[in-house]
């Protein structure tokens, strides 16, 4: 809808209080990051039902390549953790939202915690 940030989580917040008093929504959008939010995903490719699934399922490692060969990526969160894994060796799973990766990250320990923290200060430049 074009909407900015604030009014993208302002209308997000509306649609999650409706989804929870049991109504189903649909959401058509090229965000992968919203994509992720959702129970089922239906990808599209030229008009045509390319893949349908959980967002797991479709962000899958396995289906990495495929969905860029359509153009599309992966949501944010799961992109920095892939990055993340390859910079230091850390598997902080396949989080797909912010949330998700932010809990990942405050679960490392010892060694992967300063790994952790090193990279994040090279990228955030803290």
């Amino acid at each position: 809808a074009g909407l900015d940030p604030r009014g993208r989580a302002d209308l997000r917040c509306i649609l999650d209080a409706i989804n929870e008093q049991g109504v189903t929504l649909v959401a058509v959008t090229h965000s992968m990051g919203e994509a992720a939010r959702y129970g089922q995903v239906v990808v599209l490719d030229r008009a045509r039902i390319w893949a349908t699934g959980t967002p797991q399922q479709i962000f899958s490692r396995g289906n990495e390549e495929a969905l860029a060969s359509i153009g599309l990526g992966l949501p944010p969160a799961l992109r920095w953790a892939r990055e993340l894994e390859r910079e230091t060796g850390v598997d902080v799973g396949e989080p797909l939202t912010l949330d998700d990766l932010i809990s990942a990250v405050d679960a490392c320990t010892g060694a992967d915690a300063a790994a952790v923290r090193g990279f994040l200060a090279q990228e955030v430049r803290i």
